[in-house]
């Protein structure tokens, strides 16, 4: 089936959905559109939200050197606040973090004719001279062959990188950088930082790959057959803050959570795979207390050689959970007890990584500037997920969250606001994750858990698939609790400032009380296919 037939039939799923009734946007061909309505994304706010880039990918995996070659074309329009003289597109993988892997682009034109991509930030990015200043408003289409090149040394934390049998395909094909004021934001990324520097976008692709089993995959995925022994994945993702995909021999469980279809993928982890699969359907209904899911599939995926210091990574529709929590949970078994450390590690890593779907992909943050944004938040409501299992999980949780949050004795707390380069990896790693949740906690104490949720509830509305700022989120606290409020809680809890051990004690054995809480339902997922 050629593209052109999966559009067609892309087509009749969306005319069965009834989908077709409105006009595209601009931005969106007929036929992409087809394929991000039949992905599940709604109508309506495909032609509202017209302002995001839209790519579209042919490329093909060549297993012998391990490389990504194709071509993407991106349409956009100018959202900022100035004309544009020039686009600037990441380049991650050139970093010296991702050990080895490479990105280059070949070539390149702007709306037809050709231009020259040269190197931006020491070969960070891409930068093209647009022929004229591009207006606020006015769109533009940039074409670019490129080839990536995956390491064999670990890539970022387990991304862009191959490991005999498996090929992580994560920042894979050349994105538009993110722009704050006049500046294109490419730098380095440090050890911690999360590799989704991006705007939201849609994106339909084609990617040839080897016969094999099913692969997970960000998006909707229709796999066609190709003479010889090779095939080709039609993917359609919309509303997108990066486009993972993972090969390997995978095995699969796959489950419906009040229609959101959960697939659990293992190398021979059963075990691992339903807990995982428990604790995903639990993280779905708890966090729809807060928004509607973003995505109708979820993937996870318990295979990823992501160092130590890494327990999970989250992608747009996708997580990856570290083999670390996978290898010391799978002899314990599917129903083991939570306070057992292997089982409350692998529940808290898979509850954190499903969340990050709210905080991360449908609200999305800089991770360079304001990483403390989206993983603060996202801890705590791992906790709060747990919460809503028992009691008894989410006392271990709050007390595993506690232990995270420990300082060196006489060390005075730092703030926790900062860009990551400010905080340092040790810092992010012990007070966002630790002491960030405890913040947040100390706050729904303070203000009532209605009111809080409220302010998520609220927040997940307003910054819907935007790029959120620190000082916004500050913005939106004010908003609802009143500067009085906010403003000694940031300087104690944000900042550090007068804050002791006493005070983190307290808040993590603070629960509130029962008839305070909203409660999703527990059921269990309903097993449709292993």
């Amino acid at each position: 089936m050629s593209l052109r037939c999966f559009v067609c039939v892309c087509l009749v799923i969306a005319v069965g959905l009834g989908g077709c009734s409105r006009t595209p946007p601009a931005l969106i061909e007929p036929g992409q559109a087809a394929a991000l309505r039949s992905a599940g994304a709604d109508p309506g706010e495909l032609e509202r939200r017209d302002d995001l880039a839209v790519y579209d990918v042919d490329a093909d995996y060549h297993p012998e050197d391990g490389s990504v070659a194709g071509s993407v074309r991106m349409r956009w329009r100018n959202r900022t606040a100035m004309p544009l003289k020039d686009l600037v597109f990441q380049c991650y993988a050139n970093g010296p973090t991702w050990n080895g892997a490479r990105m280059e682009i070949l070539s390149a034109s702007i709306d037809g004719n050709p231009a020259t991509a040269m190197p931006f930030a020491d070969g960070l990015g891409s930068r093209l001279v647009l022929p004229r200043p591009l207006p606020v408003g006015s769109q533009i289409q940039v074409d670019l062959t490129f080839r990536h090149t995956l390491s064999t040394k670990g890539g970022y934390h387990g991304l862009g990188c191959r490991s005999g049998a498996i090929a992580v395909l994560h920042g894979w094909f050349p994105e538009l950088a993110l722009r704050f004021g006049d500046a294109w934001q490419v730098a380095p990324l440090p050890e911690l930082c999360d590799a989704a520097r991006s705007w939201a976008y849609h994106a339909t692709v084609d990617l040839r790959i080897p016969d094999g089993p099913a692969i997970p995959a960000c998006g909707r995925v229709v796999e066609e057959d190709l003479p010889g022994p090779q095939r080709v994945l039609h993917i359609a993702s919309a509303f997108s803050r990066n486009l993972t995909v993972i090969l390997g021999p995978w095995q699969m469980v796959r489950s419906d959570v009040d229609g959101v279809t959960v697939q659990v993928w293992h190398l021979d982890r059963p075990q691992a795979a339903l807990r995982s699969q428990a604790r995903a359907a639990l993280a779905l209904r708890r966090c729809a207390l807060i928004a509607p899911d973003p995505r109708p599939e979820l993937d996870v995926v318990l295979a990823g050689s992501l160092g130590d210091e890494v327990g999970g990574v989250e992608s747009s529709g996708l997580v990856i959970i570290g083999d670390q929590a996978v290898n010391l949970f799978e002899p314990l078994g599917a129903d083991a007890p939570a306070h057992q450390l292997p089982a409350l590690m692998l529940d808290m890593t898979v509850v954190h990584e499903v969340a990050h779907q709210w905080w991360y992909d449908l609200v999305g943050n800089d991770p360079l500037t304001s990483a403390w944004l989206d993983e603060s938040l996202t801890s705590w409501t791992s906790c709060w997920i747990l919460e809503g299992d028992s009691p008894a999980t989410g006392t271990w949780a709050w007390q595993l969250t506690l232990m995270q949050s420990s300082m060196p004795d006489g060390k005075a707390y730092p703030d926790i606001s900062v860009p990551l380069w400010e905080s340092g990896d040790q810092v992010h790693g012990t007070q966002v994750y630790g002491r960030g949740p405890l913040a947040w906690q100390a706050l729904r104490r303070q203000v009532g858990d209605a009111a809080w949720i409220g302010c998520l509830q609220d927040w997940a509305k307003e910054f819907r698939w935007r790029v959120a700022t620190t000082p916004e989120w500050r913005a939106h606290l004010e908003r609802h609790f009143g500067a009085a409020v906010i403003a000694p809680f940031w300087t104690r809890w944000i900042a550090g400032q007068g804050l002791a051990k006493k005070d983190l004690v307290e808040i993590a054995r603070w629960r509130p009380s029962p008839s305070d809480q909203q409660k999703p339902s527990t059921d269990t997922a309903k097993p449709i296919e292993k």
